[in-house]
């Protein structure tokens, strides 16, 4: 991409934010449609909704057919709500609050504060308890992101003798519902704050499986206060991700106070190589600077091996996921 192309950047963002929001993907799914049929089922101008589209087809997001006529293709199919590997919500997400605070990223250059916290006042967390439209796209958001990992970490990591997990801010279940599709006979918690618990428990419908509907819980409460305790496996998935080192180390030793000398604590996070070109992870670290609590940057391995030391934890091994994501083990030190 050139100078004007990464400038330009944000115009497709806000592009894939409308396709995402009005659900075209979904739309399509049962076959193409024209331009004024989307403008109609979505509720949008059929001007601005063509240009939309015409803007995402050259850049091979759908596909643009004969007569006006528009289709899915392999990109937009992941745009669709019921996909397998869909990003519909996350998108969402990026293109409006993730979005808007880095046109405030000036804010974070000079003062080095959070530009989402500028913006709306508090954090990622108190705005989406306060706002339950919002908070249910992040939790669908977090889902996007969290459905893969499950079954890849039960293939990595032996869950044998294990009769129950915690996730320790787990949203409304999604890696715990992969695990334990992948597991039988354990019992899962997944362990978050209230607004988030009662969001995934009225969801918990959408779980077909009866079996997996009992073996999974959720319980309330703030992680830096406690967590459940006597578990054999703690899960904390890109969550220091969003807090700076002392309230990891917090957070941490929350969690450590709960373990039993045979519990297990996996840090499942996206690591930085020192020196990585890699434009994802490069993203990922301004985003954390941007977004999250003041002070976050993204971590190294051996970071994130002094950060469990300091909250008495021994790092025990690592696992890398094909996600990116490197599971940390740990026992109390």
């Amino acid at each position: 991409m050139d100078l004007l192309q990464i400038a330009c950047a944000p115009f497709l963002t806000g592009a894939l934010t409308v396709a995402a929001t009005a659900g075209v993907a979904d739309l399509l799914h049962d076959g193409p449609l024209s331009t004024e049929d989307l403008a109609s089922e979505t509720n949008l101008q059929a001007q601005v909704l063509q240009r939309v589209l015409q803007l995402l087809t050259a850049v091979n997001i759908f596909e643009r057919l004969d007569d006006d006529q528009w289709g899915n293709n392999e990109a937009s199919e992941r745009l669709r709500t019921g996909h397998p590997a869909s990003v519909r919500y996350f998108c969402m997400l990026a293109g409006h609050e993730y979005a808007r605070s880095f046109t405030e990223i000036m804010h974070t250059a000079r003062t080095g504060e959070s530009a989402f916290r500028h913006i709306y006042g508090g954090s990622i967390y108190s705005y989406m308890d306060a706002n339950r439209a919002a908070g249910d796209i992040y939790d669908r958001a977090m889902e996007d992101l969290a459905r893969p990992v499950g079954a890849l970490l039960s293939k990595q990591y032996d869950f044998s003798g294990v009769s129950t997990l915690v996730d320790v801010g787990g949203g409304n279940g999604t890696l715990l519902k992969g695990i334990l599709r992948s597991v039988p006979d354990v019992q899962g918690v997944c362990f978050d704050r209230k607004d988030v618990c009662d969001r995934a428990r009225s969801r918990m419908a959408e779980v077909v499986e009866s079996d997996l509907a009992e073996r999974l819980s959720f319980a309330e409460g703030d992680f830096f206060a406690g967590v459940p305790a006597g578990a054999d496996v703690y899960l904390l998935k890109n969550v220091l991700h969003n807090w700076a080192d002392d309230s990891s180390v917090k957070i941490l030793s929350s969690i450590r106070s709960s373990m039993r000398p045979e519990s297990r604590l996996l840090v499942l996070e996206p690591l930085m190589q020192e020196g990585s070109a890699d434009v994802a992870r490069r993203i990922d670290d301004l985003f954390q600077m941007v977004v999250c609590e003041q002070g976050t940057t993204a971590r190294t391995h051996q970071q994130m091996e002094t950060l469990l030391k300091s909250a008495g934890l021994q790092s025990i091994r690592a696992l890398n996921l094909p996600t990116g994501h490197t599971a940390m083990v740990s026992c109390v030190g």
